[in-house]
């Protein structure tokens, strides 16, 4: 991808951006919430960050949509982009 970036620039308004989880995930954090988070490196996944908290607080990143999910901070990631339009007649 052309416009692929550093996870560190991505947007945290809000905004939803497509993210690539790093491959290298299991060895940088082999203890990642799952029993085998190297099934889940490398895939893409649509996530948001809501930016912190008023206390200063990061909430990390969670999946896109209604049903939310923590995923971590920028280190889970190894690059963004943004997402494309969707056609017209999408709701």
């Amino acid at each position: 991808m052309s416009d692929w970036q550093p996870i560190e620039t991505a947007p945290k308004d809000g905004t939803p951006i497509l993210a690539r989880i790093r491959p290298d995930l299991a060895e940088h954090r082999p203890h990642y919430g799952w029993s085998e988070p190297g099934r889940f490196a490398g895939l893409y996944v649509v996530i948001r960050h809501q930016g912190l908290a008023p206390d200063g607080f990061d909430p990390g990143w969670s999946l896109n949509g209604p049903f939310g999910h923590g995923l971590g901070c920028d280190d889970v990631f190894s690059g963004w982009s943004p997402l494309p339009q969707p056609p017209e007649d999408a709701r």
